[in-house]
């Protein structure tokens, strides 16, 4: 014995069932993207020019690596620094 009625525990049932679906995409799509970008996959990542993202690094100090002469940009990084300076 319930003490919910049927159509009750159905719509229950498929809410449970979409925020179980909704998780794993997105657990999916977060898995799925890469962390580390060359500098020019990060432009295009936060759709700014070379420039403006050079300009990041140098003026505002958001973090890259520097390896064997190659920048590389950790998408983490990158999404922290523009969260913390939006407006």
């Amino acid at each position: 014995m319930s003490i919910f009625s049927l159509e009750t525990e159905r719509e229950m049932k498929d809410e449970i069932i979409e925020q179980i679906m909704k998780t794993v995409s997105f657990l999916v799509e977060e898995k799925s993207r890469k962390r580390y970008l060359k500098f020019s996959e990060a432009c295009t990542y936060a759709s700014v020019s070379p420039g403006t993202l050079q300009k990041w690094v140098e003026k505002y100090g958001m973090p890259i690596s520097i390896i064997e002469g190659r920048k590389i940009v950790d998408t983490r990084d990158l999404d922290e620094f523009i969260a913390k300076h939006k407006i």
